[in-house]
């Protein structure tokens, strides 16, 4: 049991261990990693930008100025009741851990009634789910897993999440309350047919699978009369792990009733997600995808589709699905083209199960609010951070703390794939547009201060033909990097190019050439970068062909494709932007392999946070305010 005592004593140690590390680091004596220590470098401070006249400013819902905090200190804790001990206790203000039991839940009411705490709950875009290993049997033969499919009683689960509270039980891939039009009835009768909760049906399909019922001995064989062991489902052992454990167990009870030994092994994430996943060395496991902002239905072609999060984790291979997600990525020019696909994929999906999704979350995310305010919620993404929060009573805050339920597996940006990762880096970059902080589904201008969509055909004015979506975007003038120098188009066009978002594995202009120079003087391997590409960025913008910055106008590109889709936007609207000055200098390839050290002072950004120190050992990281982010708002126009 966590007491209260526990949590001080540690935090007396951690706070003693702070101040021996800002001490150690002022002599250069400190094994953190810090691009410069605890002191913000002397910017060439620009001012407050003026945007153009035309440009909407939301300030009411902090929209487009802030934030308002002066540091975030990012600290992650081991049990997710470590971190609402920490919340009660007010050593953290932000518990992104969210809620993992209902115990916890009833603990946070005192606090709530109190005015001290806020929990905002809504359905949240994510899901969590069964995964198999589809390339070893019977883990690889769809009767397995509509076997274990019937064995999933999701009535059961909705009482282990307290009928809504902790999640939302539901085996669909586009769940109605979140995707609503691309849900179908389809979807809904392939789950009845192949998948409704029923033992009966489960041991038919193990026996479709190859499997030999051997019920007066209690046991299973294969169709050589080996005993079938018992299967391992990996779960994450970080926070909530009971819960996840609680849900599982609903399918090992239902195997274990028809003589099916399923066991559960929690391990640590990040161990799984570098090691045991891309090697292949699991036999089902449990996880989760958070599918992000705005709502779009072409998230199955990066999770299932030929995308290299799908080939180089899972390698699920299913050509109907690669097809119609590839189509509906790139090729759906109206929205209910966009529909009819959705729906034919969600019904193969729910045929072919290379999932059994387990539930949908819901966004209980508990943030103290008696020494801050200004949260936003919006549903499905829950407290947004750090939008307008700012302290009860004064316009600007000094020292914000956010808990995280798990570490960061890396900052470099190159490589970053979790959650955790861009919770810190999502602070220290911009992106052209943003969701909107009050409508999921629309963008909202960022560095970008407009954007149009077209679709048109010919050739852009540097001779490369195209044939498709056409997008320009007018970026803010007076941007700055940290380092003072200007931020232009012509940074997010090294953007698109440096991190590959085409997908290309050679010059695409001259496919026979390995290198292409994406500036003038800045040449990039894409043949090395496509065998290390990053998983995040690579691909993600099929059917780009072109770019354009006029040369009389570095604020302004238009974005040229050879593909006509209501989503291609959505593949670029929130492509971080990265100084050319600086990763100009850098292959691709060769930053995804550096360390920590090396590749940390090369992350100059402009975003509205600086980063400070990362300590793995000790557990955080510190982002400090920039003064000269260009959407600061003088404090005493705070609304």
């Amino acid at each position: 049991m966590y007491t209260k005592e526990d949590f001080l004593k540690s935090v007396a140690v951690l706070v003693a261990l702070l101040v021996t590390l800002s001490i150690l680091g002022a002599v250069g004596v400190t094994n953190q990693v810090s691009a410069q220590g605890a002191y913000l470098p002397p910017y060439s401070i620009y001012g407050t930008p003026t945007p153009p006249s035309n440009v909407a400013v939301l300030n009411s819902t902090g929209e487009y100025w802030g934030p308002y905090i002066g540091s975030i200190y990012f600290t992650w804790f081991t049990t997710s009741e470590a971190i609402i001990e920490a919340l009660v206790n007010n050593y953290i203000q932000y518990d992104a851990g969210g809620v993992g039991s209902i115990q916890q839940y009833n603990q946070l009411e005192a606090y709530v009634k109190a005015g001290e705490v806020a929990i905002n709950e809504t359905p949240a875009n994510s899901f969590g789910y069964l995964g198999f290993n589809v390339h070893v049997y019977p883990f690889s033969n769809v009767h397995f897993r509509r076997a274990i499919q019937h064995l999933t009683n999701y009535q059961a689960i909705a009482s282990v999440l307290y009928n809504g509270i902790l999640g939302i039980a539901s085996p669909y891939y586009y769940l109605p309350q979140v995707y609503g039009q691309y849900f179908s009835p389809q979807e809904q009768q392939a789950y009845q047919k192949y998948g409704a909760y029923n033992t009966t049906a489960a041991i038919q399909e193990l026996e479709l699978a190859g499997l030999v019922d051997h019920p007066a001995q209690g046991y299973w064989t294969f169709s050589n009369g080996t005993r079938v062991p018992t299967f391992t489902i990996y779960t994450s052992s970080g926070t909530n792990v009971q819960l996840r454990e609680q849900v599982l167990s609903v399918i090992t009870n239902a195997a274990a009733s028809i003589n099916l030994s399923i066991q559960i092994v929690p391990v640590n994430f990040n161990t799984f997600v570098d090691t045991l996943l891309p090697t292949g060395n699991y036999e089902m496991y449990n996880i989760g995808w958070i599918l992000g902002a705005p709502v779009n239905p072409s998230w199955v072609y990066y999770i299932f589709g030929p995308y290299p999060l799908n080939t180089y984790y899972q390698d699920y291979t299913n050509e109907t699905v690669w097809d119609l997600s590839t189509k509906l990525l790139t090729q759906a020019a109206t929205y209910q083209e966009a529909t009819q696909l959705a729906q034919q994929i969600g019904t193969i999906l729910q045929e072919d199960l290379p999932y059994v999704i387990l539930d949908w979350g819901v966004n209980l995310i508990p943030v103290r609010v008696d020494t801050w305010k200004g949260y936003i919620s919006e549903p499905p993404y829950g407290q947004l951070f750090p939008a307008n929060i700012h302290p009860i009573n004064t316009t600007f805050g000094t020292l914000y703390r956010f808990g995280q339920p798990q570490a960061p597996d890396t900052l470099n940006l190159y490589i970053a794939t979790t959650l955790y990762d861009f919770q810190i880096l999502g602070n220290e970059y911009t992106t052209p547009l943003q969701v909107s902080l009050n409508n999921p589904v629309q963008l909202f201008p960022y560095a970008a201060y407009n954007y149009t969509v077209s679709a048109g055909a010919g050739v852009t004015p540097n001779g490369h033909p195209y044939n498709g979506t056409v997008v320009t975007m007018n970026f803010l003038p007076n941007q700055v990097w940290w380092d003072g120098v200007p931020v232009t188009a012509l940074d997010y066009n090294f953007s698109l190019w440096w991190l590959d978002l085409g997908g290309f594995s050679s010059d695409p202009y001259n496919p026979s050439v390995q290198t292409i120079e994406i500036d003038p003087g800045v040449i990039v391997n894409y043949t090395a970068e496509s065998q290390n590409p990053g998983l995040e960025w690579f691909g993600a913008a099929t059917g780009l062909v072109a770019t354009y910055v006029p040369p009389n106008d570095p604020y302004q590109i238009t974005i040229y494709f050879n593909t006509t889709s209501v989503f291609n936007i959505l593949n670029i609207y929130g492509v971080p932007i990265l100084p050319e000055h600086i990763l100009g200098k850098v292959q691709p390839a060769s930053f995804a392999s550096e360390s920590a050290s090396q590749y940390l002072p090369q992350e100059l950004f402009s975003g509205p946070y600086v980063f400070g120190a990362w300590s793995s050992s000790q557990n955080y990281a510190q982002l400090y305010y920039f003064p000269s982010y260009f959407l600061s708002k003088p404090v005493h126009l705070l609304d």
